[in-house]
């Protein structure tokens, strides 16, 4: 933009410039448009439990869930949070649209960071691809898709009553779910032997026997979208009790009690307890070990045979005085005798000093040996 000459009038608009350029399309905005075809909320979550990390998002509007599923273990909340916002984008095409989200970062990407990494080609400085370029790539291509949109940022667990607040508990409780459901998957699947993708959950509910389904429902279990709960778990069929108590058992050779309770940590398994009888009794290393009944000797070291033979040193922080915030404490591990030093850091240096300093040069008479510092 060229610089006004002597005697004109400066036009430009420096902040309406920077907004152009910082955003992928011009009507982005920041607040919620009125009267909008759809109020969407987004929402990515990573966590890990039982060892696995599960991964998910979800969109959904004010009252259901409109897309939502299990992402990548290596993607990260992060990148959880980009792939919602460009799945609800998605959804939205042509459409006056709000979109909430809970992350500072994806609402960053959206208005200001994303289109200064497109100009970069998504490379930091040293030349290296950023972090979820692709993902942030193909979010500003589907920012485009709306007829009108407006990205919103709002704090998430405000346990407020507002409808935008719920909206953002929905979207939370619904990511934390399908994150979930990568466990199911990796659950049935035990050494190549049930090979099921997650949308398969409903048509083994669908193949299962009607006397186990009657059963079911004698428990007090429920249907819902196809799939079968009880107590906020899904059911575990009879056919793969035996597998998957299997795999679980095959990780730690635990017990009954340690296997019931890691099958259950997912699972509803009304007959998991036979299932975990047959399989522990089953089980070919259990039982040679079980047979050898090794007992591990006790740790132990030899004792202290004369005084300040052995000493015990630990530091204990103090209330900062005169520059010193430690001190150091030295036990005769023989006769008990306690040293305590000042020091201004807890290392290795202080520890030394008060050795080569104090301890040494004042008991070097009653030495007759090495000193064994633990």
């Amino acid at each position: 933009m060229p610089l006004p000459t002597d005697g004109e009038k400066d036009e430009r608009d420096c902040e309406q410039v920077i907004e152009m350029t910082s955003k992928p399309r011009d009507d982005l905005r920041d607040q919620p448009l009125d009267n909008p075809d759809m109020n969407l909320f987004t929402d990515g979550s990573s966590y890990y439990e039982e060892g696995w990390k599960c991964t998910g998002f979800a969109v959904i509007t004010e009252t259901k869930v409109l897309l939502a599923g299990p992402l990548p273990p290596t993607l990260g909340a992060q990148g959880a949070e980009i792939v919602a916002l460009t799945k609800a984008a998605q959804y939205a095409i042509g459409i006056r649209v709000n979109l909430y989200t809970d992350s500072k970062y994806a609402f960053g990407v959206c208005h200001a960071t994303g289109m200064l990494w497109k100009e970069r080609a998504f490379l930091t400085s040293a030349g290296k691809t950023i972090a979820h370029g692709q993902r942030i790539k193909e979010l500003l291509e589907a920012i485009q898709l709306p007829s009108e949109l407006a990205v919103i940022y709002i704090k998430a667990h405000t346990n407020q009553e507002n409808q935008l607040a719920k909206g953002n508990e929905l979207a939370d409780q619904a990511a934390k779910a399908a994150a979930r459901q990568v466990i199911f998957a990796m659950t049935l699947t035990h050494q190549g032997e049930l090979d099921l993708e997650l949308p398969d959950m409903q048509k083994l509910y669908e193949e299962l026997p009607e006397e186990e389904r009657r059963l079911w429902e004698k428990l007090g279990a429920k249907r819902q979208n196809g799939q079968w709960t009880l107590g906020g778990k899904p059911l575990l069929p009879k056919r793969y009790l035996i597998p998957i108590t299997q795999r679980h058992h095959e990780k730690t050779h635990g017990g009954p009690e340690n296997i019931a309770l890691r099958v259950q940590r997912l699972w509803a398994a009304p007959w998991i307890c036979t299932a975990i009888k047959r399989v522990c009794e089953g089980c070919r290393l259990c039982k040679e070990y079980a047979s050898l009944k090794i007992k591990a000797p006790a740790g132990k070291r030899p004792p202290a045979t004369y005084p300040f033979q052995k000493l015990q040193i630990d530091y204990a922080e103090m209330p900062r005085a005169m520059g010193y915030a430690y001190l150091l404490v030295i036990v005769d591990q023989l006769s008990g005798w306690v040293e305590a030093f000042p020091t201004r850091k807890n290392d290795s240096k202080a520890v030394v000093k008060a050795l080569l300093k104090e301890i040494i040069p004042r008991y070097k008479e009653k030495r007759r040996g090495s000193i064994t510092c633990v």
